[in-house]
């Protein structure tokens, strides 16, 4: 069951939606129960224990979130993702709600798999910084990965950040008003698939868009977005989620120091409770298709330490 003593430390909450009133979040949680207690028992999780998971995940704000939204926001993707000066997300020295909170927080491979991701980002994009050269980040987020960057030897740099949401901008904006080089950095609201650049951009940097994207072809259109906006000799740095085990597709990951329960507690939460918007998967080769499709000339891949979220340069060679 449950542990609903209040933790030590406050969760924030996301400031960039409304939380439900309670009326109407407790009748969305009643449908979530009723559809599980409908589908019945699962091979590997009674809907007994699938109930409890549910009201583990209303005692705490990001469980809240999750339970609303079905998607993680621009607010608590930063909030999850490590800090320059630490290597450990702040987040995890605390008590903790339930076991559900404190899984999600520290234990889970998706989200484990992102830090990773975010990580390699930041050391892939420092390694291309150059004189003269035009970021954008799409869509920008929070803008953290490229904002903590360093730049103290880059010469006339544009970084700009795009997004179709712009409370979204704003938080962006925020925090790059606490850098030393805001002059440098532009902010454009508008649509990922719908680019105002033709061979205008040096890097693109593009993490967490694609995962919510179902329909291939909209990847696909996405991607050439991409290419038609870098310059002849540009890059592109994106990430993917490869199949986790229990898909029909045969799994990339490596389960090496990853708990077996982990692993099923996640696809539970994840996949069964959640259904999460952001769980589009790809194989590796498949991957590299779709890059190649949308006039990428070479690809390279850096993995995560279990291959969970995969991080890949695409060039448009000249």
């Amino acid at each position: 069951m449950c542990d609903t003593k209040s933790s030590s430390v406050v969760m924030p909450r996301d400031p960039l939606t409304s939380s439900l009133p309670y009326g109407r979040f407790a009748q969305m949680v009643s449908f979530i129960k009723a559809k599980i207690s409908k589908r019945g028992d699962l091979s590997y999780v009674s809907v007994q224990k699938q109930l409890e998971y549910v009201d583990c995940l209303s005692k705490f704000p990001l469980g809240r979130h999750l339970l609303e939204a079905g998607c993680f926001s621009s607010f608590w993707t930063d909030y999850l993702m490590p800090r320059p000066a630490d290597d450990n997300v702040h987040c995890t020295r605390r008590t903790f709600s339930s076991f559900i909170e404190k899984f999600i927080l520290n234990y889970s491979p998706f989200v484990n798999g992102w830090r990773e991701s975010f990580k390699l980002f930041q050391e892939l994009t420092q390694a291309k910084l150059k004189n003269d050269m035009t970021l954008a980040s799409i869509p920008c987020g929070a803008m953290r990965d490229v904002l903590s960057l360093d730049y103290s030897n880059i010469l006339d740099f544009t970084l700009i950040g795009v997004d179709i949401d712009q409370s979204v901008i704003s938080l962006a904006e925020e925090l790059a008003l606490t850098t030393k080089f805001a002059q440098n950095i532009k902010f454009m609201q508008g649509d990922a698939w719908d680019l105002p650049y033709t061979e205008e951009l040096d890097l693109i940097t593009s993490c967490g868009l694609n995962i919510y994207e179902a329909d291939r072809e909209k990847a696909l259109n996405l991607y050439h977005q991409f290419f038609q906006a870098l310059k002849p000799g540009g890059a592109l740095i994106i990430g993917f989620l490869t199949y986790p085990p229990g898909e029909e597709v045969s799994s990339e990951w490596n389960l090496e120091g990853v708990a077996s329960q982990h692993v099923v507690l996640e696809r539970v939460l994840f996949g069964d409770i959640l259904d999460l918007k952001c769980r589009n998967f790809r194989t590796s080769r498949e991957f590299k298709q779709e890059l190649e499709h949308a006039g990428f000339n070479q690809v390279e891949f850096h993995y995560d330490r279990h291959r969970v979220f995969p991080t890949v340069v695409a060039y448009k060679l000249q």
